[in-house]
């Protein structure tokens, strides 16, 4: 501290203050002066905690990391899109499956190509039904009739 900044009981005293006054002043003023060093010394460990830790951040490779960031979200996203496909796929085979249970074919193969015809259509489902479904059965009926089974046969 300078000379000027350092409280001294000269200065009191040449003020005309008594020596009891002087003494409070003297007493508040070390307490004060013991705290703010106090206060001073957590500051000055803080501050060295702080550089510690931002010597270790000055290491770490940013560029890595944020390429290593961008590939994992490239892996998400492309497990996020094949989940979504599977999750599409599901719900069409399960609705197809549902269509196919329901019809009479005349043999095995018929059925399979049935259901490959259907596919090749691409139809998407909407809320677990395909709402052309219907028109697909009556022309492969109409094209193909001796694929199905009759009510007769």
């Amino acid at each position: 501290m300078k000379g000027a900044d350092i409280m001294e009981r000269k200065l009191l005293e040449e003020m005309g203050m008594d020596k009891s006054g002087i003494d409070r002043i003297m007493a508040e003023h070390g307490r004060t002066t013991e705290r703010l060093k106090k206060e001073l010394a957590e500051a000055k460990e803080t501050i060295a905690k702080i550089n510690k830790e931002l010597s270790k951040l000055s290491k770490v490779d940013i560029g890595g990391v944020k390429k290593a960031s961008a590939e994992w979200k490239k892996k998400y996203e492309a497990a996020e899109k094949e989940r979504k496909k599977l999750s599409e796929e599901s719900v069409r085979n399960e609705a197809l499956a549902d269509i196919v249970s329901e019809i009479s074919f005349t043999s095995k193969l018929a059925r399979k190509a049935f259901i490959s015809e259907f596919k090749v259509k691409s139809f998407n489902p909407d809320k677990g039904k395909f709402p052309e479904a219907e028109s697909f059965i009556l022309q492969m009926k109409e094209y193909d009739p001796g694929a199905f089974k009759t009510a007769g046969k």
